[in-house]
Protein backbone atom coordinates (compact mmCIF):
# COMPACT_ATOMS: atom_id res chain seq x y z
CA UNK A 1 0.00 0.00 0.00
CA UNK A 2 1.28 3.51 -0.81
CA UNK A 3 0.43 7.04 0.32
CA UNK A 4 1.16 8.68 -3.03
CA UNK A 5 4.60 7.32 -3.88
CA UNK A 6 5.68 6.46 -0.32
CA UNK A 7 4.98 3.04 1.28
CA UNK A 8 2.35 3.20 4.01
CA UNK A 9 0.73 0.82 6.48
CA UNK A 10 -2.68 -0.69 5.65
CA UNK A 11 -5.69 1.05 7.17
CA UNK A 12 -7.58 -1.21 9.59
CA UNK A 13 -11.20 -0.05 9.07
CA UNK A 14 -12.61 1.95 6.13
CA UNK A 15 -16.36 2.48 5.79
CA UNK A 16 -18.64 4.18 3.28
CA UNK A 17 -21.99 5.72 4.21
CA UNK A 18 -24.51 6.82 1.60
CA UNK A 19 -22.24 5.48 -1.16
CA UNK A 20 -23.37 2.11 -2.45
CA UNK A 21 -22.29 0.04 -5.44
CA UNK A 22 -24.69 2.02 -7.66
CA UNK A 23 -22.86 5.27 -6.92
CA UNK A 24 -19.43 3.72 -7.58
CA UNK A 25 -20.55 2.24 -10.93
CA UNK A 26 -19.07 5.20 -12.92
CA UNK A 27 -15.60 3.88 -12.02
CA UNK A 28 -16.05 0.56 -13.84
CA UNK A 29 -13.89 0.17 -16.96
CA UNK A 30 -17.00 -0.25 -19.16
CA UNK A 31 -18.58 2.96 -17.89
CA UNK A 32 -15.35 4.96 -18.29
CA UNK A 33 -15.11 4.31 -22.02
CA UNK A 34 -18.84 4.79 -22.62
CA UNK A 35 -19.82 7.68 -20.34
CA UNK A 36 -16.70 9.26 -18.86
CA UNK A 37 -16.60 9.42 -15.08
CA UNK A 38 -19.06 11.32 -12.96
CA UNK A 39 -19.32 10.61 -9.25
CA UNK A 40 -21.80 12.68 -7.27
CA UNK A 41 -23.27 12.39 -3.81
CA UNK A 42 -25.07 14.96 -1.67
CA UNK A 43 -24.64 13.17 1.61
CA UNK A 44 -22.17 10.33 1.11
CA UNK A 45 -19.09 9.82 3.23
CA UNK A 46 -15.95 7.74 3.39
CA UNK A 47 -14.49 7.15 6.84
CA UNK A 48 -11.18 5.81 8.08
CA UNK A 49 -11.86 4.69 11.64
CA UNK A 50 -8.27 3.54 12.05
CA UNK A 51 -7.02 7.11 11.83
CA UNK A 52 -4.33 8.43 9.52
CA UNK A 53 -0.91 9.87 10.26
CA UNK A 54 1.42 11.57 7.81
CA UNK A 55 4.84 10.12 7.10
CA UNK A 56 6.78 13.03 8.63
CA UNK A 57 6.31 15.98 10.99
CA UNK A 58 4.14 17.87 8.45
CA UNK A 59 1.46 15.19 9.10
CA UNK A 60 0.14 15.54 5.53
CA UNK A 61 -2.08 12.69 4.31
CA UNK A 62 -3.03 11.98 0.69
CA UNK A 63 -6.83 12.14 0.33
CA UNK A 64 -7.15 11.47 -3.41
CA UNK A 65 -4.96 10.95 -6.42
CA UNK A 66 -6.82 11.74 -9.64
CA UNK A 67 -5.92 11.88 -13.32
CA UNK A 68 -8.15 13.56 -15.87
CA UNK A 69 -8.02 15.36 -19.18
CA UNK A 70 -11.47 16.82 -18.53
CA UNK A 71 -13.09 19.11 -16.00
CA UNK A 72 -12.70 18.33 -12.30
CA UNK A 73 -14.59 19.96 -9.46
CA UNK A 74 -15.31 19.04 -5.88
CA UNK A 75 -16.40 20.27 -2.48
CA UNK A 76 -15.12 18.38 0.54
CA UNK A 77 -16.15 18.38 4.18
CA UNK A 78 -13.99 16.78 6.86
CA UNK A 79 -14.66 15.53 10.34
CA UNK A 80 -11.36 15.07 12.16
CA UNK A 81 -10.84 13.30 15.46
CA UNK A 82 -8.98 15.33 18.07
CA UNK A 83 -6.43 13.91 20.55
CA UNK A 84 -8.98 14.36 23.36
CA UNK A 85 -11.55 12.12 21.60
CA UNK A 86 -13.59 15.06 20.28
CA UNK A 87 -14.14 16.08 16.67
CA UNK A 88 -13.47 19.12 14.51
CA UNK A 89 -15.66 19.73 11.46
CA UNK A 90 -14.24 21.58 8.45
CA UNK A 91 -16.78 22.44 5.74
CA UNK A 92 -16.56 23.87 2.23
CA UNK A 93 -19.48 26.26 2.75
CA UNK A 94 -22.46 27.12 4.99
CA UNK A 95 -20.99 26.26 8.42
CA UNK A 96 -23.40 25.50 11.25
CA UNK A 97 -22.65 25.68 14.97
CA UNK A 98 -18.96 25.00 15.68
CA UNK A 99 -18.14 24.00 12.07
CA UNK A 100 -15.23 25.88 10.48
CA UNK A 101 -15.62 27.11 6.89
CA UNK A 102 -12.55 26.46 4.72
CA UNK A 103 -13.01 27.88 1.19
CA UNK A 104 -9.97 25.88 -0.03
CA UNK A 105 -12.14 22.74 0.24
CA UNK A 106 -13.85 23.88 -2.99
CA UNK A 107 -12.05 23.31 -6.30
CA UNK A 108 -13.02 23.76 -9.94
CA UNK A 109 -10.49 23.13 -12.71
CA UNK A 110 -12.42 25.50 -14.98
CA UNK A 111 -12.23 28.33 -12.44
CA UNK A 112 -8.55 27.53 -11.81
CA UNK A 113 -7.81 27.74 -15.55
CA UNK A 114 -9.50 31.16 -15.79
CA UNK A 115 -7.42 32.44 -12.85
CA UNK A 116 -4.20 31.22 -14.52
CA UNK A 117 -5.16 32.92 -17.80
CA UNK A 118 -5.90 36.22 -16.00
CA UNK A 119 -2.59 36.08 -14.12
CA UNK A 120 -0.74 35.39 -17.34
CA UNK A 121 -2.34 38.44 -19.01
CA UNK A 122 -1.35 40.69 -16.07
CA UNK A 123 2.33 39.67 -16.42
CA UNK A 124 2.48 40.80 -20.06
Amino acid sequence: MHDGLIPASPVPVVMMFGIDSTLSKPFSSESITRDGQVFYTENGSWANFGGAVGIDSTNMVLIAQLTTDGALSFELNFQLATPLEGTENLVARNPKGAEVEVPELIYSSEKHLLLQMNQSKKKK
